[in-house]
């Protein structure tokens, strides 16, 4: 006589020991991945943290240093702990369009949200004030942004088109339509920085990957042109700018002779230039800056100027080695990746660190107007520290991953080594 009551119960409890035991190998399996992370990503990551912490708390010292170094590891922490998390979700998720789509959607609303109806500082209305944390979701849309260009690097070549042409605006328009909306809401704020970089970063992977070099090469003349007539133009026309008495005016105004309104909107940037003048060769030594007394937002946008002042060109040397020691090596490790989508990302990433890096440094030194973007890794910020560090944790998973198959597939018996474990595969 059959019975199949008892056959349907032991065989829900094979499942639930077989999925428990899926579970534990995978975690396992994960655990085993940290391994294989890559030491001089890690490494230069976590000499800029510490870096930052003793400018930070330098660079605030006549406000409540030590509330705003305990912000800044708290941002350290959470970061950390979230990157943790992204490592576990698989790939496949960030690849998703349905995912994807979804997390544009959300970040349009806080970005709208932020906008019309968000916290102002700094004359730009960019956070949400959540209580416990100002949450600043134009910073999220740079992770986005390279999330949703490496999909679309990898899926709108001439083979994916045909296959997806009956959904192509889901796969494609709709995106593109959600981060053209984020960018106009940012630029509302006003935040015309995060604006341009998200932008250019947009417009140079896609030159990078999507264009020959010769018209890329045209492509930087004609950039160069443009900025050689801009700078002449402010140059001739800054009074005129100046009257217009619009906050953006008034930076484009100031930008190419900041003495000639250094009471007024050239104050930040004449203190700047102070501050690399004190500085010197070696600075005068952490905390014993002056300039930093008076310059706004020193422990955020300025903070490259503590750093001439107190630790002098030396400092300031070692801090942008290590900023262009990273992007050159995100950039060299992504030749390396033979995964289109991984490339294009942490590619990306490289280029995003560049233009930031080049924008803040830019601002401070005169090469172009003061748009009050952070410096990545350094500056005070709670949601651009946590960005920074979820993107590395994306580029250390793709990493990781394409490295881990490729030990499998040097297996012929499926079995290798992995943190001295020899494990089935």
């Amino acid at each position: 006589m059959n019975q199949p009551f008892p056959n349907k119960i032991g065989s829900t409890h094979t499942q639930d020991k077989t999925t428990k035991s899926r579970f534990l190998q995978r975690w396992h399996e994960y655990r085993q991945m940290l391994v294989l992370m890559d030491p001089w990503i890690l490494g230069t990551v976590l000499i800029l943290l510490i870096i930052s912490c003793f400018l930070i708390f330098s660079a605030s010292f006549n406000s409540s240093p030590l509330t705003v170094l305990f912000k800044q590891l708290m941002a350290i922490i959470v970061g950390i702990l979230m990157s943790v998390c992204l490592m576990f979700f698989p790939q496949k998720l960030y690849r998703s369009v349905f995912w994807q789509n979804v997390a544009l959607t959300l970040l349009v609303i806080m970005i709208f949200y932020a906008t019309y109806f968000g916290h102002e500082a700094g004359g730009a209305s960019s956070w949400i004030d959540l209580g416990f944390f100002n949450l600043q979701p134009s910073e999220l849309l740079k992770i986005m942004t390279l999330l949703l260009l490496a999909r679309l690097s990898v899926e709108f070549k001439r083979t994916y088109l045909l296959k997806y042409e009956k959904s192509v605006f889901w796969r494609g328009y709709y995106s593109i339509l959600l981060w053209g909306l984020s960018i106009f809401l940012i630029t509302r704020q006003p935040d015309f920085g995060t604006a341009l970089i998200i932008f250019l970063v947009f417009i140079g992977v896609l030159a990078i990957y999507h264009a020959p070099y010769q018209k890329n090469i045209k492509w930087a003349l004609v950039f160069l042109g443009f900025y050689l007539f801009a700078y002449w133009f402010l140059d001739h026309f800054s009074d005129q700018l100046i009257k217009l008495n619009g906050h953006i005016f008034q930076r484009l105004g100031s930008f190419t002779n900041p003495f000639r309104y250094q009471l007024e909107d050239g104050f930040q940037v004449v203190k700047s230039y102070q501050a690399f003048a004190n500085g010197g060769l070696f600075g005068k030594g952490l905390g014993q800056g002056t300039v930093k007394l008076v310059l706004p937002a020193a422990h955020t946008d300025f903070i490259l100027a503590v750093a001439a002042e107190e630790f002098g060109f030396v400092g300031v040397s070692v801090i942008t080695g290590l900023l262009f020691f990273l992007m050159a090596y995100l950039l060299r490790l992504s030749a390396t990746l033979t995964i289109r989508f991984n490339r294009v990302f942490v590619s990306g990433v490289a280029l995003l660190i560049f233009i930031q890096s080049m924008i803040n440094i830019g601002g401070l030194t005169g090469l172009i107007p003061l748009t009050g973007v952070t410096l990545p890794f350094i500056s005070s910020g709670g949601t651009s520290i946590i960005t920074n560090l979820l993107l590395v944790a994306l580029v250390q998973k793709f990493y990781v991953e394409e490295r881990y198959q490729r030990l499998k597939a040097r297996q012929g018996d499926n079995r290798f080594y992995i943190g001295g474990i020899k494990r089935d595969l």
